[in-house]
């Protein structure tokens, strides 16, 4: 197993700033469209103005901390583990196969070794 780079805190907390990011992207995009549509009132304008003020924020702390980084780090090793998972998987699916072959090989073999030899005695 690969060693982490980064600590399980900074991932979880990464991941946690990731999903509160969105969140308000989210929201900002739907109070604009409510802006744009005019039904908004100005104290859906302050709100408004308060989450564009916190999702920058958001986006700052997200940027300094270098988390798209390490989730991208996180993502790559998780997926490294799982191809060497599947990788080790397959070899034995085929060694098991290919050991079943070679038993049946011997097992041919064997019985066409005697045959001969019942023929060659009997002679």
């Amino acid at each position: 197993m690969a060693t982490n780079k980064y600590t399980q805190q900074e991932f979880s907390y990464c991941i946690l700033l990731d999903q509160k990011l969105k969140k308000s992207i989210d929201i900002v995009a739907d109070l604009q469209k409510k802006k744009l549509a005019g039904g908004l009132d100005s104290l859906y304008g302050i709100l408004l103005n308060q989450e564009i003020e916190l999702k920058n924020k958001r986006e700052m702390e997200f940027s300094k901390l270098s988390c798209a980084k390490k989730i991208e780090y996180k993502v790559l090793v998780e997926t490294g583990e799982l191809i060497t998972e599947s990788a080790i998987e397959s070899e034995k699916n085929v060694l098991t196969k290919n050991t079943n072959e070679q038993y049946i090989y011997i097992g041919i073999g064997s019985v066409v070794l005697l045959t001969s030899l019942y023929i060659l005695i009997r002679k």
